[in-house]
């Protein structure tokens, strides 16, 4: 039987590999024929992938989902919940994620997320199953971006009339 022990250093092996597998105290220990006790060396990798995985699977067990109150601008798994929205000028714009993945919202179009002139909202804004966003006052009109670094093709365009 085999135990997962915390890492010890190693002299002569390489930095992505674990120490991490030895004989249990527990278990009546064996020796080979050659008289040595033995480790076995995994490489980090196994870890990290299954955890990976794990966080990308996860979100998807998570609360229940919100329907977003009329007026506010849904989040889908990939997409807004519309490809337009027009915002008069001086009003605020109220989204919602009502998915179970995360989105880092913000200025930009096609997932890059670049500050810009006119648009209330700067820098990311993590956001994760039910949270909500409401964005400054849209002071100038004109036509504005906003997307999601995580979905390159969750852009919607915000129009700013009079």
């Amino acid at each position: 039987m085999f135990a997962i022990v915390p890492p010890r250093p190693v002299r002569n092996r390489s930095p992505d590999v674990l120490t991490a597998i030895q004989p249990s105290k527990q278990c009546e220990r064996r020796k080979p024929k050659h008289g040595k006790e033995f480790t076995v060396a995994v490489p980090r990798i196994l870890f990290a992938v299954p955890t990976l995985l794990l966080g990308m699977v996860l979100p998807t067990a998570g609360a229940a989902i919100t329907t977003p109150p009329a007026g506010v601008l849904g989040m889908t798994h990939e997409y807004y919940s519309t490809d337009v929205v027009t915002v008069h000028r001086g009003d605020t714009l109220t989204m919602q994620n009502n998915s179970r993945f995360v989105h880092t919202v913000g200025a930009g179009k096609g997932g890059h997320l670049a500050d810009a002139a006119g648009v209330p909202v700067t820098g990311p804004h993590l956001m994760e199953t039910n949270d909500v966003l409401t964005t400054g006052q849209w002071n100038s009109t004109g036509e504005y971006s906003l997307t999601c670094s995580v979905h390159p093709e969750m852009t919607v365009k915000v129009i700013v009339t009079d």
